[in-house]
């Protein structure tokens, strides 16, 4: 299993695009390739399987739009945990519990998602 708590959110959101979209390339924006999102708006970016063209840029640690359907497809349920200030995301099988807690909600689930993929 691999250590998240480590990984930038970049490297999250590439992980989940991969797991996503393992047909199609997936890359960072702004570093000296094809496409010409600005600088400050660095984050991944998938490329169609036939080369042409991009998807889109993909934050689903920092965009609700990008995140919310993987949360409601996958079944991950979010809450916040009141002492700490963290929020808990997590994903019941019945032989299997996936669980994060983080200061960020989005980046708990894609975690939970991420925790989900290594089991498959």
């Amino acid at each position: 299993m691999d250590n998240y708590e480590d990984k930038s959110d970049f490297e999250i959101n590439k992980a989940v695009a991969e797991a996503l979209y393992p047909d199609h390339k997936v890359g960072m924006s702004g570093f000296g390739n094809s496409c010409n999102f600005p600088r400050d708006q660095r984050g991944v970016w998938v490329e169609k399987p036939d080369g042409y063209g991009l998807i889109d840029i993909f934050q689903p640690c920092e965009s609700p739009s990008d995140a919310w359907p993987i949360i409601t497809d996958n079944r991950i349920g979010i809450k916040p945990r009141m002492l700490t200030g963290y929020w808990s995301a997590e994903h019941l099988e019945v032989n299997a519990c996936y669980a994060y807690a983080d200061d960020n909600p989005l980046r708990a689930c894609m975690i939970v998602f991420l925790k989900m993929q290594e089991e498959t």
